[in-house]
């Protein structure tokens, strides 16, 4: 398969054309300027209108465990000489190429002690991500994010689809080891979803342009380098 440099041009094989660039998503919401930033912003993300009601801190969140201040998870020695933060959603399908491009690379870096990476997930791409990023909390609580997250991608439905079901969320975590009774019922009631909202309204400021977005010691990696694993590997090696 021809890789392009830009994830904006990715095809999508499912219809023949292209998925909406980070340009065009701004341009979309920059047309909705007009509308109750509710549901602007509802629309943006694929929500129902009146769910970003949730993401006000008006109401008592419950806040999963094993995440760092920003509500991101770290993987690897956090001491390292290289840290990334890597903005992800898990229904995006370049997230997912970039994964299969630089996963190993990125895993042969964070467990020779050179890297850690602090994932930030993300929902923007609507109700299935939501779903997804719950899951991942409660995965993170219980020690296995990284293991989920690499499983979601591997499964990942369709965007937009009414992927990242219920069951399809118990059924991958299972086979990850996932099969405690707060994982299980922590999907099943949507323990972390307005948590997870909330993290999401924050992201927006963070990674203005979408997703896959990474920063390397503070040096934010432009997409020749996110989908060229050889540019990637040489920026962790110096």
């Amino acid at each position: 398969m021809v890789v392009p440099t830009d994830p904006r041009t990715v095809p999508d094989g499912a219809n023949g054309g292209t998925k909406p660039s980070s340009i065009e998503r701004i341009r979309r919401l920059e047309t909705l300027e007009q509308e109750r930033p509710a549901d602007r912003d509802a629309k943006i993300n694929n929500l129902p209108i009146g769910e970003e009601q949730k993401l006000t801190p008006a109401d008592a969140v419950a806040t999963p465990s094993g995440h760092t201040p920003e509500g991101g998870v770290l993987v690897g020695d956090a001491d390292a000489s290289h840290q990334m933060i890597l903005f992800e959603d898990p229904q995006c399908p370049y997230c997912r190429q970039f994964e299969e491009l630089n996963g190993a690379v990125i895993a042969v870096a964070r467990n020779a002690g050179e890297l850690a990476v602090e994932y930030r997930m993300r929902c923007f791409l609507g109700a299935e991500s939501v779903r997804a990023d719950n899951a991942l909390a409660l995965a993170a609580e219980a020690g296995r994010f990284d293991e989920l997250r690499q499983a979601l991608f591997s499964e990942q439905p369709p965007e937009g689809s009414g992927g990242f079901r219920t069951e399809d969320l118990l059924r991958i975590g299972a086979q990850g080891g996932l099969t405690g009774s707060e994982y299980v019922a922590g999907v099943r009631e949507s323990r972390y979803e307005k948590w997870v909202l909330q993290r999401e309204h924050a992201y927006r400021t963070q990674d203005p342009q979408g997703t896959p977005a990474a920063w390397l010691d503070g040096e934010q990696l432009d997409p020749g380098v996110l989908f060229d694993a050889g540019q990637l590997e040489r920026r962790l090696r110096a």
